[in-house]
C-alpha cells in the first residue's frame, strides 16, 4: 500500500483533555464485544485521515480526523496504537466495549512511520525520510519502542523504504520495498543478522506452513506498477515470480484454508472481476481458485480476520467500503469507511 510521509528521534508522550470529542457521531450507549478498526488515510491535499470502527453488531463509528495519511493500526492488549504517517506521530487508544477512550499522542521527529509489529511487550516500526526525495534513495529505519513506558530503546538501519514485517523463527523480518532485500533482525540484540535478496519491491509477508511469502510491488523507468511474489523455503534459493502491470498500492498476500492467496495483477481478461486467487507451486494464480468480484483497481489490501477476508475498497474518490467474505467467496458484509481504507487490526473483549 502506497501512503506518504513521518516518524521518530524525540518522543514526546502528552494526553488530550476531552478524547471523547474525537469519536465524531457516535451513537449512544454502545456496547460492543468486539471492534474491527480501519486505517482511513484520508486525502493527499489536505489532513482527513480517521479510524471507522465496525462493532460486532454491525455499527460503524468514524473518528475525527486524527492526521494526514493514517498509515496503520497495532491491537496491543486493551490498546489501539495508529501510525500517522504525514504527521510523524503514533497516537495510542484505549479500547473497551464502548469504543475508544483515553487518546495519547507520541509525537516524534524526523522520521514518516510505516508499519507496526509487536513481539511481546516491544512494537518495533518502520520508518523513512519525509524528505520524498530522499527516501528513495537513503536507508531507513525499525524504532523499538518499550509497550510499557513508550519510550524508543533501540533504532535499527535496515533498508531503503522498509515496509511490513513479520515475526517468524525467532526474528523479525522487515521488508524494503525500496530495494530488493529482506532484513533478519534478533529481537535479543536489535542486530541485523541476514540480508536476503529476493526481487524488487518486497511489502508485506506472511508464514504458511514452513514456507514465507513476500508480496512484492515495484516500478519501471516510467513508473508503471509491476507486482510479484516470492517464496523462501528453508535454505532454498527463494523462488521468484513477476506478474507484470498492476494497480499502484494493491499488493496483499494472505492464507486461506492453508493456502496462499494474493490480490490479482490489472493485467486480466476484462471479463475477469478482482479479488484474490490462490498461488500455484510456480506462485502464478489459480483463477479457478478466486476469492471476491470487484474492480480489481479499487482492491486496495486485503486481510484475514478470524476466519473471514476483509476487502478495502477504494477508487480514491467516492467509494471507500470495506467487504466482507467467507472462505468460500460468500459476501457477508459491507460497510461504509472513511477515505481511502487501508490497513485492520480487531479487537475482542
Amino acid at each position: 500500500m502506497l501512503r506518504f510521509l513521518s516518524i521518530v528521534l524525540i518522543l514526546l508522550l502528552s494526553s488530550c483533555d476531552d478524547s471523547s470529542s474525537l469519536m465524531g457521531d457516535s451513537p449512544e450507549n454502545i456496547e460492543s464485544s468486539s471492534w474491527v478498526f480501519v486505517a482511513n488515510e484520508g486525502g493527499w491535499s489536505s489532513p482527513s485521515g480517521t479510524v471507522s470502527m465496525i462493532g460486532s453488531h454491525g455499527e460503524v463509528i468514524e473518528t475525527e480526523v486524527l492526521g494526514s495519511i493514517v498509515q496503520s493500526l497495532c491491537v496491543y492488549n486493551d490498546k489501539l496504537i495508529v501510525s500517522v504517517n504525514n504527521e510523524q506521530k503514533l497516537i495510542v487508544f484505549d479500547i473497551d466495549s464502548s469504543g475508544l477512550t483515553n487518546m495519547s499522542e507520541v509525537q516524534l521527529d524526523g522520521l514518516s512511520p510505516r508499519e507496526m509489529l509487536v513481539v511481546g511487550n516491544v512494537l518495533y516500526v518502520t520508518s523513512w525520510d519525509p524528505d520524498w526525495y530522499v527516501y528513495p534513495y537513503e536507508n531507513g529505519f525499525v524504532k523499538v519502542f518499550d509497550l510499557n513506558s513508550f519510550e524508543v530503546i533501540h533504532t535499527i538501519e535496515a533498508g531503503i523504504m522498509p515496509e511490513g514485517m513479520l515475526y517468524e523463527g525467532g526474528h523479525v523480518w522487515v521488508a524494503n520495498s525500496g530495494g530488493s532485500t529482506i532484513n533478519k533482525i534478533s529481537p535479543n540484540t536489535f542486530a541485523v543478522v541476514e540480508t536476503i535478496e529476493v526481487g524488487s519491491g518486497p511489502q508485506s509477508m506472511i508464514k504458511n506452513n514452513s514456507e514465507i511469502y513476500i508480496s512484492r510491488t515495484f516500478y519501471d523507468e516510467n513508473w508503471n506498477t509491476n507486482h510479484g511474489v516470492t517464496k523462501i523455503s528453508g535454505y532454498d534459493s527463494p523462488v521468484i515470480q513477476n506478474y507484470g502491470s498492476g494497480v499502484p498500492c494493491a499488493g496483499s498476500v494472505v492464507s486461506v484454508n492453508n493456502e496462499v492467496y494474493r490480490t490479482l495483477p490489472n493485467n486480466l481478461d476484462d471479463q475477469v472481476m478482482g479479488g484474490i486467487a490462490a498461488l500455484n507451486d510456480n506462485l502464478s494464480h489459480d483463477l479457478s481458485r478466486k476469492l471476491g468480484s470487484y474492480e480489481q483497481s479499487n482492491v486496495y489490501h486485503v486481510e484475514v480476520l478470524d476466519g473471514e477476508i476483509w476487502f478495502a475498497i477504494t477508487d480514491y474518490q467516492g467509494i471507500n467500503e470495506v467487504k466482507v467474505i467467507s472462505f468460500d467467496g460468500v459476501e457477508t458484509a459491507s460497510y461504509q469507511a472513511g477515505i481511502i481504507p487501508g490497513d485492520f487490526a480487531k479487537w475482542t473483549d
